[in-house]
């Protein structure tokens, strides 16, 4: 599902082999490093807030999934090519960010002082894993640079931030509103590919920093319009902002849809889709199963679905009326993640067909019980795609 190939290595053995027996020191101090490095840069470069999801730093999220991927990459320095598919999860992640050059620079200036601070590992060693985050940063910085050059020349593409106006404001159950969006300079868009997000930059005076958020996009692709649906978070600064205060006719700012979660039609013909909607996670794969309504798919399709209560079961009156010959779907209510009780609405021969691919989405909990499962019964790890939101961590990880 990804479309990065990085090139062979230019470190030195030296370096890899410095960086190599440090990175399990590095490892080890995990938390704290990456604590220290947050509470350094965005005291030292406080206009990064405008970047980072503050919300993310309290909770840890966007620090530990900042420092997994330098680990990460430290320990497979022999084998950059496994990294593959995370480098393009990242690269995609940072395009919707409008990440820069010179933005990489103050991230690795602040890195390394932290190791150094917090580890004393000696200039040699320090200088080592510079050369080790320059290699990393420039990958990511040319993979970036295609994304960003393919968005703006394909057609209804661009580069930035661009205007949209709110067309449609539509309450879709208790939690959740929808918005349409259509560009104020009435020109066209440029398609996503289901399953993809886009990426929201607000300022308003009731936040103290501009926040960026993606939201995935429900609409079946085209060239006039988006639409997403958001869930309020009351604890939240821009989901109680869209719900509350935006309003048809309001101006939003965004960049072009982004992402490495997207449907891709299998090799067989005959092949099952499944669809595990947890929640909110179900907007992505609405997408998905809505384009494929319209392409007129034959194929099996199962939608499952799960919400804590009946009212936040969005959109599966909908789903269980598109046009699809071969549908069935199921949902569950309950407090538990549920992920199980949906899978066993799908017969096991199904679920386990080599053919069959599924795509899951929702919260943590609900991604790694569902992984878990999904493991369990042998659904190859190829045939399972997933999502989570927020900073990227595998399904199982803490």
């Amino acid at each position: 599902m990804f479309r990065c190939s990085l090139a062979r290595r230019a470190l030195s053995e030296h370096t890899i082999k410095v960086v190599e027996a440090t990175a399990p020191v590095v490892a080890a101090a995990g938390p704290d490093l990456t604590a220290a490095f947050y509470q350094r840069m965005l005291t030292g470069n406080p206009e990064l807030k405008d970047v980072f999801n503050l919300a993310h730093q309290h909770n840890m999220r966007q620090p530990k999934a900042l420092f997994d991927s330098v680990v990460g990459y430290a320990t497979h320095l022999r084998d950059l090519q496994a990294l593959g598919p995370v480098v393009e999860r990242i690269a995609q992640k940072h395009a919707s960010f409008q990440i820069t050059d010179a933005q990489y620079q103050i991230v690795g200036h602040h890195l390394l002082k932290t190791i150094e601070e917090k580890l004393n590992p000696g200039a040699d060693v320090i200088a080592e894993w510079g050369k080790a985050y320059e290699e990393l940063a420039n990958i990511l910085i040319q993979r970036e640079k295609a994304i960003y050059d393919t968005t703006a020349e394909a057609e209804g593409g661009w580069r930035g931030l661009r205007p949209f106006k709110v067309a449609e404001k539509k309450k879709q159950s208790d939690i959740m509103t929808s918005f349409k969006l259509v560009p104020q300079d009435g020109k066209a868009v440029h398609p996503q590919l289901p399953g993809q997000y886009l990426g929201l930059f607000v300022r308003h005076p009731s936040m103290p920093y501009q926040e960026i958020r993606q939201y995935s996009l429900i609409n079946v692709p085209n060239k006039e319009h988006y639409e997403i649906c958001v869930r309020r978070h009351d604890k939240g600064q821009v989901s109680p902002y869209l719900h509350d205060t935006i309003q048809e006719g309001d101006e939003l700012k965004v960049v072009p849809p982004f992402g490495d979660f997207y449907y891709q039609e299998p090799s067989s013909k005959d092949s099952a889709l499944v669809f595990i909607a947890g929640e909110d996670g179900l907007t992505p794969l609405l997408s998905m199963i809505r384009t494929l309504a319209k392409e007129g798919c034959t194929r099996p399709v199962y939608w499952l679905q799960y919400a804590k209560k009946a009212g936040d079961l969005t959109y599966a009156k909908e789903v269980a009326a598109l046009p699809l010959k071969n549908l069935k779907t199921h949902t569950w209510i309950g407090e538990k993640d549920g992920a199980v009780d949906c899978l066993a609405a799908v017969p096991k021969e199904v679920m386990t067909n080599p053919g069959t691919q599924v795509y899951y989405m929702g919260p943590s909990a609900f991604l790694d019980a569902t992984d878990k499962h999904l493991r369990a019964i042998g659904v190859a790890p190829a045939n399972s795609h997933f999502e989570c939101f927020g900073p990227f961590r595998a399904p199982g990880t803490a």
